[in-house]
C-alpha cells in the first residue's frame, strides 16, 4: 500500500486549467488596467492541484468543469464561483472547499437560469463542502451528486432549488449543521440507497424546512446489520406532508432529533409518519431494524410507521400530540403494502395528549406483535390488540401514568421539574424522556461487600455494548449490556476505580454529549454596570442542554439592544469575548440569542472613592462605591484586600495595584467584578502579587490594561495584566479582554488558571520557573486585530524553566485558537498536555526545546503552521492518542515548512545542537504539509532515530514501522474516529488510534461504618446532607439516618450530622469549618435566596434547615447558631 502523501505546493488556477482569459462582467475581453472589473472564467479538465482565491474571485464557470483523479481543487474561504446555464462540476479527484463562519464559499448561477450542481464520481478522497452557500444548482436532477464517494458537508445552505438536495449511490457522507430546504416539486430532499462495507451515511445537527409538498424529506434504501447502518442524528426535521424518514430495507440509529408537524396533505393511499419503514419495493427481503433514541415528537399523524416485518428499539422518547396514533404496526390501505410490523420494545418513554397510543396490532395463531412495553409514562388506556382489549399498563412492567411535569411544554422545554413521577422511573433509576444523558450509566447494587463482591448494572439509552476496567488494569473485552459487572475478591477494605467505556446500536463509541433536543442557549457574562464612553468586555458561552459549553458550536451571532462599537459574536470552539465602546446615556439590555442581561449607565454623581498609596489593614471594597486607584497601590505584607461582587475598580494611566499581601476578588456570574481604565484612550497597569499567602480572583475582568512598559517582563517585553513573583495566584472565571500587554506573567510561582478567557492579549502567559495548572480555559486571539506580528513575541502559553518543587506544568481540557506565534512553547520546562485542541497559529501548535519531558496524550493540533515539533537542545516529545491534522499554515512567509509531528526547527543550528527525541504512537496524521518530517536544515540535516512514530494512522512514508497505517481518517464533531475508519479498530486495546473514547467512572465502595455516610462513599460530605433532607421530608423511617438513636428521623438528625459528624456549624457552606463571608458570598451567588421558584436549594445553597428553600429561617438559624467568624 502506498502511503498518502499531499503536495504541499498548490499550482495558481491559471497554470492548471484548459481555459482561463480574463473578461468584465459583461463578457468582454479588458485590459489589466480594468482589474477591478475582471472575473476569473474557468472551464474544462483540472489535471493538477489547483487553488481559486479570494484574489481571482469571482470565478464564473463557462463550461463543464472535471477534477481528475490525481488532482485537487482548492477553494479558499470568501471565494464565489457563478456557473453558466446547465454547466456543473465533477470531482474524480478532490474537492476542499472550506470556508469559515466569517468568510463563507458561494456557488451560484451566473445567470438567470440554473446551473447543474457538483457529481462525485468514484472519489474517496476526501472531500470537503463547508461553510458555504449553495444557490440554484439543481438543473440536472440535484445540487449534489455523491456516487460511490466520499464527502463531508458541513454548514452549508441550499437556497434556490425545486427538489432534491442531495443525491447519493453507496455514499462515504456526512451532512452536519446544514440547513435543507424545502422541496417544492414533489421530490425528496435526501434520497438515495445502499452503503456497505466501509461506507457511511451520518445525517446530523441539520434543519429541514416542512417540505409539504407530499413527498418524504428522506429517502433511503439499503443499510443492514451486520453491516453498516444509516444514523439520524440531533437534526430538527420541521414537518410534511408524507414522512420525515422514509426507511425501506434500512436499518438505522435515531437519536436526538425533533420530528414535528407531519401530516399527510395528498389523495395518495398512504399514511404521513414522522418514521417509516418497509421493505424495499423493488421485492428485496430486507426487513428494516431502526432504534430510536431520545427523540421529540410533536404533532405528527403517526410518529413510527412500522410495517412489512420491521422492529424498533424505542427507548426515552417524549411523543405529544400524535394526532391519529403515536404507532401504527400496519399502514391498512396502503400502495403495495406486503404486511404487518413484527413489532417493537419501549422503554423509558413518556406519552401524552396522543389521540392513540399504538394502531393496527395484530393477535393471530399465525402471528402476534411483538411489544413490550416496560417502564413509561403513558395513560393506562384501553389498547386494542388485534381485537383482544389490554390496558396499557399490561403490556410490560414498572409503567406509569400521570403529569410529568415539563417546564414549559409549550415552549419545546422538555425538562422535568421537581416532583415529576417521571424522575428516576426509568430502569437502573434514569429519568424518563429525552433529557437523559447519553451514554452509559453505572449503577451498583450495593458497596463491596465483606467477601470483595460487588454487581455493577450498566445501561443507559443507545447502549448496546460496553468494555470495563478495573483500578487501571485492561479493558475487558466487549460485553452486551444485558450482561452486568460482576466482580469479585476485591479488598473490601478500600474503594476501587471502574471505568466503562460504551458503544452504541450503531457500532459507535460515546463520545460525549450530543443530543441537541431544543436550541443552544447562550449564557452571557458581562459587568451589570457601566459609562458611556466605556468599553463594556463581555463573554458569551454557548451552552447545551446540561449546561455545558457545547465545543462544536462556533457561528457568529450579532447582540442586540444597544448602541455599541461592536456587534458581531464570534464563538470559538462555544465561547467568544469583545469590548464594545458603550455609547448609551441611560440603561440598556444587551440581548444576544435570546438572553438578556440589564446594564444600568452609571450617572454622574454615582459614589466614587479615590484610593492610592499603601493599604495597610484588611480591607473590604463593595459595590455600593466605584473605587478609582489614581496612582499606584500597594497592598501591605500580611493585610487582604477583598472585593464584593459587582465592584468596579478603575485604574489611572499605567497606575498598577501591587500585593504584598492577600488579594480576594469575588465576583459571580450575576455580577462580576470589574479592573478598567479610568480613560479609555489611558490604559492602565496590571496587578502584581509578590506575598506569601495564595490570592484568589473569581469572576472578574480585567480590560484595557497591561500600559506599564517600565514592568515590561518576557519575550514580548510586555506588562502582564497579572505579575506573579514568589507567590501563589488562583483564578476561576477571570476572564482578561482586550488588553494591551500580556495575561499573566510569572516568576517561581504556583499559578492555576480555571474555567476562564483570554482574548486579544500581546502574549496568553508566560510562566518562568512556575508550576503552572490549566484547566477548561480559552486563550483566543492572542496578538490581536491590531497587534504586529514578531517572532516569539505572541505565543499561546509559554512556559519557560522549571519550578523549584521540579513539580510539572499542565494544560488540560483547554483551548488555545488564533494566536501569531505558537499555541504552547515550551522551553525547558516540565510540561502535561491533556485533551488540548490547538488550532489555528501562525508556528507551532506546540513548540520544544531546550530540554525535560513533554507528555501529551488525547489532544488536537489542527490549522497551524506545525502541529507538534521537538526543536534546539534536547526535549524528550512523547505523543499519543491524538489527532494531527490540516497543519498547512503559510501565514509567515518566513516558516514556509508546514508539517504534522517535526524534529528539528528554523533556527538552523544558531540556538545550538539538537539532541531530543519525539516519541509518538496511536496518532492519526492527515492532510498536513508533511505528515511525519525530520529536521531539513543544514546544521545538523535529518537524523536517523530522531522520531519514532508507531502504531498510527499516519499517511507518511517516513513512518516506516510496520504497526503504521495509511488511509483517509473519518471523524465525528470531536475529532474522534468513526467506526467505519481505518484505524477504529488499531488503537491501545483494540480501541480507536486517535483521541481517546471518554469513560464514565465509577468509585466502589466498602462498607462504610462512618456515621452520617449515608451514600458509603467512605466520607461524609454535603450530598450526605442532601440525602438526610430528603430523607426527613420523606417522612423516611430508614434507621441509617437515625444518628441521635431515639428511634426517628427528624431535624435532631439532620443537626447531629452538621454539629458532631461534620463538627461545624450552620451556615458553612463551604464545609471549611467555619461560617464566615466566604460563604455568605457562595449562597447568594447561587441565586436561590427568596426565590420562590427555587425549591430544590441545597446545603452550598443556603438551606440550612432541611426545607428546600433559601430564605431568612435559613440565615436566621445559621447566625442563632452563633458560629460566624468575621
Amino acid at each position: 500500500m502506498i502511503p498518502f502523501r499531499k503536495s504541499t505546493r498548490q499550482r495558481s488556477v491559471r497554470n492548471s486549467l484548459s481555459n482561463v482569459r480574463r473578461f468584465n462582467a459583461h463578457g468582454s475581453v479588458i485590459e489589466p488596467l480594468e482589474s477591478r472589473c475582471m472575473l476569473a472564467q474557468v472551464s474544462g479538465t483540472i489535471a493538477s492541484d489547483t487553488a481559486w482565491t479570494t484574489a481571482d474571485s469571482p470565478y464564473v464557470v463557462t463550461g463543464n468543469i472535471t477534477i481528475s483523479s490525481q488532482a485537487t481543487l482548492t477553494i479558499e474561504p470568501g471565494v464565489t464561483v457563478q456557473f453558466r446555464p446547465s454547466v456543473g462540476m465533477t470531482v474524480n479527484g478532490r474537492l476542499l472547499a472550506e470556508g469559515t463562519p466569517a468568510e463563507r464559499i458561494t456557488f451560484e448561477r451566473a445567470l438567470t437560469s440554473k446551473w447543474s450542481g457538483i457529481n462525485f464520481k468514484n472519489s474517496l478522497a476526501d472531500n470537503r463542502i463547508t461553510y458555504a452557500d449553495m444557490t440554484s444548482g439543481d438543473s440536472g436532477g440535484q445540487l449534489l451528486d455523491v456516487d460511490h464517494s466520499r464527502l463531508l458537508v458541513d454548514n452549508v445552505t441550499w437556497s434556490g432549488t425545486a427538489g432534491t438536495v442531495i443525491e447519493v449511490l453507496h455514499p462515504s457522507l456526512i451532512v452536519r449543521n446544514s440547513a435543507f430546504p424545502i422541496s417544492t416539486n414533489g421530490n425528496e430532499v435526501l434520497h438515495g440507497e445502499q452503503i456497505t462495507g466501509d461506507e457511511y451515511l451520518i445525517v446530523e445537527g441539520n434543519v429541514f424546512a416542512n417540505s409539504n409538498n407530499g413527498a418524504d424529506v428522506i429517502d433511503f434504501l439499503g443499510a443492514n446489520r451486520p453491516g453498516p447502518v444509516m444514523e439520524v442524528r440531533n437534526n430538527i426535521f420541521l414537518g410534511g406532508g408524507d414522512d420525515g424518514l422514509d426507511l425501506d430495507g434500512t436499518d438505522a440509529y435515531i437519536e436526538g432529533n425533533v420530528f414535528m408537524n407531519f401530516k399527510k396533505n395528498t389523495s395518495r393511499a398512504t399514511t404521513s409518519n414522522a418514521i417509516a419503514t418497509g421493505l424495499p419495493q423493488d421485492g428485496e427481503s430486507i426487513r428494516t431494524e431502526i432504534t430510536v433514541v431520545r427523540n421529540i415528537f410533536i404533532d405528527n399523524d403517526h410518529a413510527i410507521l412500522l410495517k412489512e416485518d420491521a422492529f424498533a428499539t424505542v427507548e426515552n422518547n417524549v411523543f405529544i400530540g400524535s394526532r391519529i396514533a403515536t404507532m401504527q404496526f400496519n399502514e391498512v390501505g396502503g400502495t403495495a403494502v406486503k404486511g404487518v410490523g413484527k413489532g417493537a420494545d419501549l422503554t423509558g418513554n413518556i406519552f401524552v395528549d396522543n389521540k392513540l397510543l399504538f394502531k393496527n396490532l395484530i393477535d393471530q395463531p399465525s402471528f402476534k406483535t411483538h411489544l413490550t412495553v416496560n417502564n413509561n409514562l403513558l395513560p393506562n388506556e384501553v389498547v386494542d390488540f388485534g381485537g383482544t382489549p389490554i390496558n396499557a399498563h399490561d403490556l410490560g412492567t414498572a409503567n406509569i401514568s400521570g403529569d410529568p411535569l415539563f417546564v414549559d411544554q409549550a415552549a419545546g422545554d422538555f425538562r422535568l421539574q421537581p416532583g415529576s413521577p417521571a424522575i428516576g422511573a426509568g430502569r437502573l433509576g434514569i429519568d424518563l424522556g429525552p433529557i437523559v444523558p447519553s451514554g452509559a450509566m453505572l449503577v451498583p447494587r450495593g458497596p463491596i461487600g465483606a467477601t470483595g463482591d460487588v454487581t455493577v448494572d450498566v445501561g443507559g439509552p443507545g447502549v448496546s455494548n460496553y468494555r470495563y476496567r478495573l483500578d487501571g488494569g485492561t479493558l475487558s473485552e466487549l460485553r452486551p449490556v444485558s450482561d452486568p459487572i460482576e466482580l469479585h475478591g476485591l479488598d473490601s477494605s478500600v474503594a476501587h476505580n471502574l471505568q466503562v467505556v460504551a458503544m452504541n446500536d450503531s457500532g459507535e463509541w460515546f463520545t460525549g454529549q450530543t443530543a441537541s433536543w431544543q436550541a443552544r442557549t447562550v449564557q452571557v457574562i458581562t459587568p451589570n454596570r457601566t459609562r458611556s464612553g466605556e468599553a463594556l468586555p463581555i463573554v458569551a458561552r454557548g451552552l447545551n442542554w446540561q449546561g455545558d459549553i457545547d465545543t462544536t458550536w462556533s457561528p457568529i451571532l450579532s447582540l442586540t439592544g444597544a448602541a455599541l462599537s461592536e456587534t458581531d459574536v464570534t464563538l470559538l470552539k462555544g465561547t467568544a469575548a469583545l469590548a464594545p465602546i458603550v455609547s448609551e446615556t441611560s440603561d440598556f439590555q444587551v440581548s444576544l440569542e435570546g438572553t438578556q442581561v440589564g446594564i444600568q449607565v452609571l450617572p454622574n454623581d454615582y459614589p466614587t472613592q479615590d484610593v492610592s498609596g499603601t493599604l495597610a489593614s484588611d480591607t473590604v471594597w463593595s459595590a455600593d462605591v466605584e473605587y478609582h486607584v489614581v496612582d499606584n497601590l500597594t497592598l501591605a505584607a500580611g493585610a487582604t484586600l477583598t472585593i464584593e461582587p459587582g465592584t468596579r475598580v478603575m485604574l489611572g494611566d499605567k497606575v498598577n495595584l501591587v500585593a504584598n499581601g492577600k488579594l480576594v476578588v469575588n465576583g459571580s456570574a450575576a455580577d462580576p467584578v470589574l479592573f478598567n481604565s479610568l480613560d479609555p484612550a489611558k490604559p492602565w497597569g496590571g496587578i502584581e502579587l509578590r506575598g506569601n499567602l495564595p490570592s484568589s480572583v473569581s469572576y472578574a475582568f480585567l480590560t484595557n490594561g497591561g500600559a506599564d512598559d517600565s514592568r515590561a517582563f518576557g519575550h514580548s517585553d510586555s506588562q502582564p495584566m497579572f505579575r506573579v513573583v514568589n507567590s501563589e495566584l488562583n483564578v476561576d472565571n477571570v476572564y482578561l479582554v482586550n488588553n494591551v500587554g500580556k495575561g499573566f506573567g510569572t516568576t517561581n510561582a504556583r499559578v492555576r488558571i480555571s474555567n476562564s478567557v483570554l482574548n486579544d492579549l500581546d502574549t496568553g502567559a508566560e510562566f518562568g520557573t512556575t508550576v503552572a495548572k490549566i484547566d477548561h480555559t480559552w486563550l483566543m486571539n492572542i496578538g490581536g486585530p491590531g497587534t504586529t506580528f514578531i517572532d516569539d513575541d505572541n505565543d499561546g502559553f509559554y512556559f519557560n524553566g522549571v519550578h523549584s518543587s521540579g513539580e510539572a506544568s499542565r494544560f488540560e481540557d483547554s483551548f488555545v485558537i488564533n494566536t501569531k506565534d505558537d499555541g504552547l512553547d515550551q522551553n525547558g520546562a516540565k510540561l502535561e498536555v491533556v485533551r488540548a485542541w490547538i488550532q489555528n497559529t501562525f508556528h507551532e501548535g506546540l513548540a520544544t526545546s531546550n530540554s525535560n519531558t513533554i507528555n501529551v496524550t488525547d489532544s488536537v493540533f489542527t490549522g497551524s503552521n506545525q502541529g507538534v515539533e521537538a526543536g534546539y537542545g534536547g526535549p524528550q516529545l512523547n505523543v499519543s492518542q491524538s489527532v494531527v491534522i490540516d497543519n498547512q499554515n503559510t501565514t509567515d512567509p518566513a516558516s514556509p515548512v508546514t508539517a504534522g509531528v517535526r524534529f528539528g526547527d528554523g533556527y538552523d543550528g544558531s540556538t545550538g545542537a539538537y539532541t531530543g527525541h519525539i516519541n509518538a504512537e496511536y496518532l492519526v496524521l492527515f492532510d498536513n504539509g508533511d505528515n511525519v518530517r525530520n529536521y531539513d536544515g543544514t546544521i545538523p540535516g535529518p537524523q536517523a532515530g530522531a522520531i519514532e512514530i508507531t502504531r498510527s494512522l499516519a499517511n507518511d512514508a517516513d513512518a516506516t514501522d510496520p504497526t503504521n497505517l495509511s488511509g483517509v481518517p473519518v471523524f465525528d464533531a470531536t475529532m474522534h474516529l468513526l467506526r467505519f475508519s481505518p484505524g477504529y479498530n488499531s488503537g491501545p486495546e483494540g480501541m480507536p488510534m486517535g483521541r481517546a473514547i471518554p469513560a464514565v467512572e465509577l468509585t466502589l465502595t466498602p462498607v462504610s461504618d462512618l456515621p452520617g455516610d449515608f451514600n458509603e462513599d467512605g466520607s461524609v460530605d454535603s450530598t450526605d446532607i442532601g440525602l438526610i433532607c430528603a430523607a426527613i421530608r420523606d417522612q423516611s423511617t430508614d434507621s441509617k439516618y437515625d444518628l441521635t438513636g431515639d428511634g426517628n428521623v427528624s431535624l435532631a438528625d439532620h443537626d447531629n450530622l452538621i454539629e458532631v459528624q461534620l463538627n461545624t456549624t450552620f451556615g458553612d457552606a463551604n464545609l471549611d469549618g467555619q461560617f464566615d463571608s466566604a460563604d455568605l458570598v457562595l449562597v447568594f451567588a447561587a441565586g436561590k435566596y427568596e426565590n420562590e421558584l427555587a425549591t430544590d436549594a441545597v446545603w452550598a445553597e443556603g438551606d440550612w434547615n432541611c426545607d428546600g428553600k433559601f430564605d431568612t429561617q435559613d440565615l436566621v438559624k445559621a447566625f442563632q447558631a452563633g458560629g460566624y467568624v468575621a
